[in-house]
């Protein structure tokens, strides 16, 4: 067999290093009459074009070409392969260097493969080099090829490029027609300074490169390679002599008739596709039932039925306009993600009253049926994002969604655990779609016009804040000494929008909240037993009816919220945060108003009195019968918040309880909640409300939910200015049997404990003879 002849291809940036190169190589091969040098080179380094004899006439092998296009390194070698003549092409450079009797080996490699029975056969020989992980990567760093390979391509490397990711699209295009001879045992070393010569990348190269490096590896070069990469990628790496057939793009647009914006914006748009993208052939899928699930769906079958299926499809809903720079942005992303399935844009989810909003993406919650939308921010933030469901304002998919998601991917979705019962079309298609094991991206860029509730856009801020609406409600009776502090700590959130339930206070509870502006409501259910649960259901129905507002803070009235609580709950609210409820820090004044209690559930006491306005909200009995057999619930004990089941996370902000500031307030309470609820297992009895006031429960008792009490002083930042603290309830404490109820309720629950008080305190022999002492 004749042996071929070898063309070597060096672009060259290093006047003073080509020959070195050049000189290794000759020095290395068996038959240097058969080798080729094609050197081409740019003034830009040093080389003088003007006397360009004196680089090929020294050296009867060597054919000197002018790098004179765009004067990159794709330009040079694909230069240097037009004036070649040789049947084996080699791509090198000024740090690749040849092993020895390196062309009897590579002829030798050919002759032993399946392509050794001709010389015109199509091949790609993948070589070492000694580049860190290049086999790994898939990358052969010294392109080694046949001629009949370069007539069949068109180039060496597909001229778009200017340097970078020039080599992966030669290697992965080798590899995806199968003509690569595996000669990896050759080894070519390459001396290049990105290697710390142990085998791995050097992290410092960059001081040691030079200026033809660094333009090589410049971000433009990167940027535009990594672009062409993608989409050529996309297209299966096509040569240049093969005539492309045009990729479907199919507009589907649900919708009985268009008009307006939207009319004008699909006009400009396949306009936009006809003049400056010829790649595409544009067809039109339209649908319209009176059942948005069946139009969607009948949409898909349309598709599925096409004897050459959709590339691209461009879904537009019937109530959001899409503009030519959206699309251009949402094609961009796919093609650089081509693991994905599909891009989208978003739009806003809002009530037409309201001025917050959610985006119109989203994961999952566990139970893959509700979903937990993206923050407010997320309008400002850069850069595609991974999404799992949402709605359908646009979005630009692969078929390969489609194909994924299934027959039947937008119709109905039954389940029980619904608000109505039934999963929407857009919803049931991102469930289908994810079963089928599809990808989705969204631009937080692309936002587009929801015209299905307001044309009005709503405020997007530089720190994607947005405004919200707080009110205050409040379920009071007798709550007079506290109850202007209370308000004037919630003014600066709430404004006026603060809210009483009063039922029937006999102090001057009412006219304190009316001189302060309040709206107060009177209670509908006096005189018909105690239930909070129902109370507080009728006051948030009452509340959202009357001003709709975002969020609802829920104090007790002889509570008040910290110093700067406002601004930070306003802070939290306007970032839009994906939850419904927070629970706010409880701190128990205890015998003076610098300090307060922290043992057991007092010193990690959170509270859920902050969550979004809904209607649907209902509160419940904070306890059943299932949690304690002995529970007699009297509409005590109600949840803090009317969400259940969901995420709470905790708020730093705190809110300052004053009812058990006073001994005498909290034997009082005591006795008056054992009265209602006397066998409550769940609370311990509520022994812990008086420990430490009664001898019958000491300060140094271990109880269920607290104790030994432990006492600490609150930093200052956090002390209540009060001109003068209120006392505690002025009546006679004795006469009202107050202390004698709360000794003997006490008495009565630590008796079956064999004659102990929680088995630790005094014999019940002691506590009968002190009652009996007392009562004297």
């Amino acid at each position: 067999m004749k042996a071929p002849l070898f063309s070597i291809l060096h672009t060259s940036a290093r006047p003073d290093k080509w020959r070195a190169v050049y000189d290794d190589w000759m020095a290395k091969c068996v038959r240097p009459e058969d080798v080729e040098y094609v050197l081409c080179i740019d003034p830009r380094w040093g080389f003088d074009v003007e006397d360009m004899t004196k680089y090929d006439t020294r050296l009867d092998n060597v054919h000197v070409v002018l790098n004179n296009k765009r004067r990159c390194y794709v330009d040079g070698v694909n230069l240097a392969a037009e004036a070649s003549t040789g049947e084996f092409l080699i791509v090198n450079a000024d740090d690749q260097f040849a092993c020895q009797e390196w062309d009897h080996f590579l002829f030798g490699a050919w002759g032993d493969s399946p392509y050794g029975c001709a010389d015109t056969d199509a091949f790609v020989i993948e070589v070492s080099t000694g580049t860190p992980n290049e086999h790994e990567r898939g990358v052969m760093v010294m392109p080694i090829f046949s001629r009949a390979r370069y007539e069949q391509q068109g180039f060496v490397f597909y001229p778009e490029y200017e340097s970078m990711f020039a080599d992966n699209d030669f290697c992965e295009s080798a590899r995806q027609d199968g003509v690569v001879i595996d000669a990896r045992h050759l080894m070519f070393p390459h001396k290049h300074p990105m290697f710390d010569g142990k085998g791995g990348w050097s992290e410092d190269w960059e001081k040691r490169a030079d200026t033809a490096l660094l333009a090589q590896n410049r971000f433009e070069a990167s940027e535009l390679g990594a672009k062409v990469y993608q989409r050529r990628k996309i297209a299966c790496f096509p040569p240049m002599k093969q005539k492309l057939q045009k990729r479907i793009i199919a507009l589907c647009l649900p919708g009985e008739k268009f008009e307006g914006p939207y009319f004008d914006a699909i006009l400009d748009l396949w306009a936009h596709l006809f003049l400056n993208h010829p790649e595409f052939e544009v067809v039109k899928v339209r649908q319209y039932t009176s059942n948005p699930y069946v139009t969607r769906e009948d949409m898909r079958r349309s598709m599925a039925g096409m004897e050459r299926k959709p590339d691209l499809c461009l879904w537009i809903d019937d109530d959001n306009v899409l503009l030519v720079a959206h699309f251009e942005q949402l094609l961009q992303g796919l093609e650089a993600h081509p693991e994905v399935d599909g891009v989208s844009a978003w739009c806003w989810i809002h009530s037409p009253w309201k001025t917050g909003f959610v985006p119109s993406a989203g994961f999952w919650a566990p139970d893959h049926l509700h979903w937990e939308p993206m923050p407010a921010e997320f309008a400002h933030r850069q850069g595609l994002e991974p999404f799992e469901c949402g709605g359908l304002p646009c979005i630009l998919m692969r078929y390969s969604a489609l194909e994924k998601a299934g027959e039947g991917a937008f119709l109905p979705v039954v389940d029980s655990r619904l608000e109505h019962g039934v999963l929407g079309e857009d919803f049931a298609f991102f469930r289908s779609a994810e079963k089928g094991g599809a990808s989705f991206l969204v631009d937080p860029q692309v936002r587009i016009p929801h015209l299905k509730y307001v044309t009005v856009e709503p405020v997007f801020s530089e720190d994607g804040r947005v405004p919200v609406k707080v009110a205050c409600m409040m379920r009071v009776k007798n709550e007079g000494r506290w109850i202007k502090h209370t308000i004037d700590s919630v003014r600066e959130l709430c404004g006026d929008l603060i809210y009483v339930m009063e039922d029937g206070s006999t102090d001057d509870t009412r006219a304190i909240c009316e001189a302060a502006g309040c709206v107060v409501l009177p209670s509908p259910f006096e005189g018909q037993g105690l239930d909070e649960s129902r109370d507080k259901d009728w006051l948030l129905q009452e509340v959202i009816s009357r001003c709709h507002p975002d969020w609802i803070l829920m104090p007790d009235g002889d509570e008040e919220l910290q110093a700067g609580g406002c601004a930070k709950i306003r802070r939290v609210l306007e970032s839009n945060p994906p939850c419904d409820c927070f629970a706010l820090r409880f701190l128990y004044f205890w015998d003076s108003i610098d300090q307060i209690r922290e043992d057991g559930v007092y010193g990690k006491m959170a509270r859920q009195s902050l969550f979004r306005a809904d209607t649907t909200f209902r509160f419940k009995s904070m306890y059943s019968t299932e949690q304690t057999h002995n529970q007699n619930h009297v509409g005590l004990h109600t949840s803090n918040a009317p969400g259940g089941g969901r995420r709470v996370p905790d708020l730093n902000v705190a809110l300052l309880h004053y009812g058990y500031l006073h001994r005498e307030d909290r034997i009082r309470k005591f006795a008056w909640i054992t009265n209602l609820d006397p066998k409550n297992e769940g609370e311990g009895y509520y022994l812990h409300c008086v420990q430490g006031d009664i001898p019958e429960v000491p300060a140094h008792a271990e109880l269920k939910h607290a104790g030994p009490l432990q006492l600490s002083k609150l930093p200052a930042h956090l002390v209540p200015k009060f001109d003068e603290v209120p006392e505690a309830i002025q009546d006679d404490f004795y006469a009202t049997g107050a202390l004698e109820r709360a000794r003997k309720y006490a008495v009565g629950i630590v008796w079956p404990h064999d004659g102990r008080c929680c088995d630790i305190c005094e014999s019940a022999d002691e506590i009968a003879r002190k009652v009996l002492s007392a009562a004297d």
